[in-house]
């Protein structure tokens, strides 16, 4: 007989109402409580009605499988806690949910050739709270086909593939998970997938920790994206997302690189300390940062490069082993009230076709200097201040007709310009002061266009 009439025991080698859980299922009315005492259980368990599977104690209980899912979820509401779930099949999910607003707490889940929860379709929400998920040989978590639902203080971690997928318009809410140390991708946000992440921390994962393409969307907020092995955010082929308030830090590739239109937004987010460029954007990469803080960098602090044009704006770029923005091979950008400041090598250096804008900077304090424009480099260098460098405000070497206009030169140890090697360059409505070396320095086969007010102190090399 039932212990009582809304619970039920199921234990496999004790005294119990069932020997099996597929037994109770079978057989129990909807809203029962169904606890299930320690052991293996060798089930595939479908969940077609509202029961609650609770492990007693908890975390002693594990369903074990090598034939089929442990566990579908077939119905509008259940209840799953403290349970072990192990997959050994090579085409299923050790969990798939299919419909309903599952509540899943406090389990750990291993698919050991397949994805871990497979989340699916436009009526699924469950909540997943506490649980583990980890070793598995595909995704932990993967959302597709409109699915939405909450994953709470969750820990996905070790698996050969993504630790978490997102496809076909699904839009999870992932709150203060970690997602580490996987052979893949952490998060991979692809086909119109989208979701939001909330003080979820990202790490050491082989591959970058969060890459979005092909009109991936997702929005994260408050999220330590650090210590990679390749690069912390990947965007490329028209991936998209939002990153507002983020910390990335430490990668051994760029903390952000930007591909392919991949066009991301980032707001208020802190690049830091990495092996790399802090933001690398490239092959027609697009992107925006705004009120973004990046330091600290072994490369770059910005390097843009073959059609990259992201806009940049109000950003703090400050104390690289390299230039703090490098445009070459013929990258634009918009860089706009902005600081530069504090770099080993220049400010700004821009090369090979190269053709950014850059207004309304401040460019400071570089160990060469502030700008430097070489190999047909070009550019537009407007209303900045350039100050304080190791050497040179400014130096043309051989670039193809770069423009500075009404920009404030001085307080530069040396000259306020230095052209030389064919340097082509045009300098219109400057301002120029306590240059300690003069104006100009100006070699012979170099030609430089100056408006009335820029044109003087010009020293021949």
């Amino acid at each position: 007989m039932p212990s009582s009439p809304n619970q039920v025991t199921v234990a496999s080698d004790k005294p119990a109402d069932y020997p099996t859980i597929t037994a109770a299922l079978t057989s129990v009315p909807p809203e029962t409580t169904i606890l299930v005492k320690s052991g293996i259980y060798h089930e595939a368990l479908t969940l077609t009605q509202s029961v609650r599977l609770i492990a007693v104690p908890p975390n002693s209980v594990q369903i074990e499988n090598v034939e089929s899912t442990c566990l579908r979820v077939a119905c509008d509401t259940a209840y799953v806690e403290g349970i072990q779930f192990r997959n050994h099949t090579p085409d299923q999910p050790a969990i798939d949910i299919e419909q309903g607003r599952l509540t899943m707490l406090r389990c750990d889940i291993q698919a050991e050739f397949h994805v871990g929860i497979a989340v699916h379709g436009p009526t699924t929400r469950p909540l997943i709270q506490g649980c583990h998920i980890h070793d598995g040989d595909n995704a932990g978590l993967f959302f597709y086909d409109y699915a939405q639902g909450e994953v709470v203080d969750c820990l996905i971690s070790r698996q050969s593939g993504p630790g978490v997928g997102i496809t076909q318009l699904a839009n999870p809410t992932l709150r203060g998970c970690i997602i580490r140390d996987g052979q893949n991708v952490g998060l991979f946000v692809f086909d119109g997938g989208q979701g939001r992440l909330e003080q979820c921390d990202l790490f050491g994962q082989r591959e970058a920790n969060v890459s979005m393409i092909r009109s991936g969307n997702p929005t994260l907020v408050q999220c330590q994206i650090h210590h990679g092995q390749e690069q912390g955010v990947l965007v490329y082929d028209y991936g998209a997302g939002v990153l507002i308030d983020c910390d990335i830090a430490q990668h051994q590739q760029a903390e952000v690189m930007i591909m392919t239109q991949g066009n991301p937004t980032l707001i208020g987010c802190t690049l830091r300390e990495g092996l790399d460029a802090g933001l690398f954007v490239h092959q027609s990469g697009l992107g925006r940062l705004e009120r973004c803080d990046l330091f600290g960098h072994v490369g770059p602090e910005i390097g843009i490069g073959t059609g990259g044009n992201p806009i940049i704006r109000e950003c703090h770029i400050h104390d690289s082993q390299n230039s703090g923005l490098f445009v070459f091979e013929q990258g634009l950008g918009h860089v706009e009230n902005c600081t530069i400041k504090r770099h080993g090598l220049n400010g700004v250096a821009i090369k090979t076709g190269g053709n950014p804008t850059i207004q309304d900077c401040s460019i400071q304090q570089a160990g060469k200097e502030g700008v430097f424009v070489y190999q047909q480099g070009r550019g537009l260098i407007s209303d900045c201040l350039i100050s304080q460098n190791g050497t040179h405000g400014l130096g043309v070497r051989g670039g193809d007709w770069p423009r500075f206009e009404r920009c404030h030169i001085q307080q530069n140890p040396r000259f306020a310009g230095r052209i030389y090697d064919q340097g082509l360059v045009r300098v219109i409505d400057c301002t120029l002061a306590e240059n300690l070396a003069g104006e100009w320095e100006v070699s012979a086969d170099s030609q430089v266009e100056f408006d009335h007010k820029t044109k003087k102190g010009i020293h021949r090399l």
